[in-house]
C-alpha cells in the first residue's frame, strides 16, 4: 500500500478524532488508534487509502457495505460505530479493543502452542458464525486484522470492506502488496462464500501453529512443520484448506462440532461417559430476565444504573460500566443479570478475582446458566487455576451438550497443566 495519502492520518484530525498511533496494515487497510478530543474516548479508525477505490460506484458500494456490516453485533467482532469519505480516502470508525495484530504476535513469539491457537480458532469460528448467518462473508480474513488481547481476547475487523473494493471475486490485492490467504476460488477470480472464510482462517492458523506461511504452493500438515502439533488438529486445519469448497466444511460451526468431536473422543477413550448420558441433547435454558425497569424510587435508580452500565460495557467504556453496574448490583443483589454482567465488565477490566467472585454470586441465583459457568471458567482461566476452570467448562459442556464454546476451551487445554 502506497503510504503517501494515508500517512497524513498520523498528524491530522480527520472528522472529530486525532490519530495517536498505528495498530496494523494489510493490502487493503491500515489501523490507527484515535481518540475524540470532544469525548476523550478511545476508537479505532480503519483507513482504506483511496488508490483502492478503483471505480466511480466504490463510494456507494462503501457505503452500503458498511451499513450491512455495522448491522453485526457479536463480542468477537469489532462495532463499527461511524463511516465516511474523507478525500481522497475512506475511513471506517470502530469500537477501541485494546489488542495488538495476530501477525505481531506470531513474528515475535513464532510457533504458538497449540492450546492458544484453538483458544483463538473458537473465538474466530462463533465471530464468523455470526456474520455468515448474517449474509456477511468476510473476504479478506488476515492476521494483520484479528486483534488479540493480553489475556487471549479476541476481536475480528475488516467486514465488509473487501466486497466493497471488489464486488465480483474480492480478489483484494494491491501492486507489490499481495493477499496470501486467498482461497484456490478466490485466486480464480469466483465468488466465495463461508467456505472461503474458512479456507483464509484455516490458513491463518496453520502460520500461526507453525510460525509462518507455508514455503510452497502445496500446504502440508501443521504437524509437518511443528512436531507439537496434535494429529487431531492436523485433521480439522486440512479439511478447512481443502483445494475445493465442496471438501471443506461448510459452516464455522460444523468445524467447531469437530473440535468438540475430538475431545469427546478423548473423553471417552479415558472412560468419561458420554455428555447425552447426563443431560438432555437439547437441554432448554431459562429464559433470560427482561431488562430491569422498576417504575419508582431507588429501584427505579438502579435499574437505569444497570442498563446504563451494561451499555457501558458492550462499547467498551468498561471504567464506567464497573462503577454503575457495581452501584445496580449493591442495590440488586439478586438479579443474575446484573451479577453476570458486573461479572463480565470486571473480566473486560483485567480483575479477574473480582469477575471470579461475581460469576459465583451469579451462579447461586442461576445456578442453570451454562455461559455464566463458561464465563466462570474464563475467569479462572485467566488467574492459573488451569485445574478449576477446566472443572467449571466441563461442568458447563455436561449441562449443555451445544456449549461448543466450553467444549473448544477443553480441546484447547488439553495440552496444559493443572495448578
Amino acid at each position: 500500500m502506497a503510504d503517501g495519502p494515508v500517512d497524513k492520518l498520523t498528524a491530522h484530525i480527520v472528522h472529530n478524532y486525532r490519530v495517536t498511533g498505528e495498530i496494523g496494515r494489510d493490502a487493503m487497510s491500515r489501523l490507527f488508534q484515535a481518540t475524540s478530543p470532544s469525548l476523550g474516548a478511545s476508537v479505532i479508525i480503519q483507513v482504506i487509502p483511496g488508490e483502492l477505490a478503483r471505480d466511480l460506484d466504490f463510494p456507494d458500494r462503501f457505503h452500503s457495505r458498511m451499513r450491512k456490516a455495522g448491522g453485526l453485533a457479536h463480542r468477537g467482532i469489532l462495532h463499527v460505530n461511524h463511516f465516511a469519505h474523507d478525500e481522497p480516502n475512506f475511513y471506517v470508525v470502530l469500537d477501541y479493543f485494546d489488542g495488538r495484530p495476530l501477525a505481531r504476535m506470531i513474528e515475535e513469539r513464532g510457533p504458538l502452542p497449540a492450546p492458544e491457537v484453538l483458544a483463538l480458532l473458537g473465538q474466530a469460528l462463533e465471530a464468523l458464525d455470526h456474520a455468515h448467518k448474517n449474509g456477511i462473508a468476510h473476504g479478506a480474513l488476515h492476521p494483520g486484522g484479528i486483534l488479540v488481547a493480553d489475556g487471549g481476547e479476541l476481536r475480528l475487523t475488516g467486514f465488509g470492506i473487501a466486497k466493497a473494493i471488489d464486488p465480483l471475486s474480492m480478489l483484494v490485492e494491491a501492486p507489490g502488496n499481495p493477499y496470501p490467504y486467498k482461497s484456490p476460488e478466490q485466486g480464480m477470480g469466483l465468488p466465495v462464500d463461508a467456505r472461503s472464510d474458512l479456507y483464509s482462517l484455516g490458513l491463518i492458523m496453520w502460520q500461526a501453529l507453525v510460525g509462518g506461511m507455508p514455503a510452497g504452493t502445496e500446504v502440508p500438515p501443521p504437524s509437518a512443520a511443528n512436531g507439537n502439533v496434535p494429529a487431531a488438529v492436523d485433521d480439522v486445519i486440512m479439511r478447512m484448506l481443502a483445494a475445493r469448497p465442496r471438501d471443506r466444511f461448510r459452516t464455522a460451526r460444523q468445524v467447531a462440532i469437530a473440535l468438540s468431536g475430538v475431545l469427546r473422543e478423548r473423553g471417552e477413550a479415558r472412560g468419561r461417559a458420554r455428555p447425552d448420558a447426563r443431560a438432555p441433547a437439547a437441554r432448554e435454558q431459562p429464559a433470560p430476565e427482561p431488562a430491569v425497569s422498576p417504575a419508582v424510587g431507588a429501584g427505579a435508580e438502579a435499574a437505569r444504573a444497570a442498563d446504563a452500565g451494561i451499555q457501558a460495557h458492550k462499547h467498551g467504556n468498561t471504567e464506567d460500566a464497573v462503577r454503575l453496574l457495581e452501584e445496580a448490583a449493591e442495590a440488586m443483589p439478586g438479579s443474575v443479570r446484573v451479577i453476570g454482567h458486573l461479572g463480565a465488565a470486571y473480566y473486560a477490566a483485567r480483575r479477574y478475582a473480582d469477575a471470579e467472585n461475581a460469576f459465583r454470586r451469579a451462579l447461586k441465583l442461576g445456578p442453570d446458566r451454562t455461559t455464566l459457568r463458561y464465563n466462570l471458567g474464563n475467569a479462572l482461566l485467566a488467574q492459573g487455576k488451569v485445574a478449576d476452570a477446566k472443572a467449571q467448562f466441563e461442568q458447563a459442556w455436561n449441562q449443555d451438550p451445544k456449549c461448543t464454546a466450553a467444549l473448544l476451551m477443553l480441546v484447547a487445554m488439553e495440552g496444559a497443566s493443572p495448578k
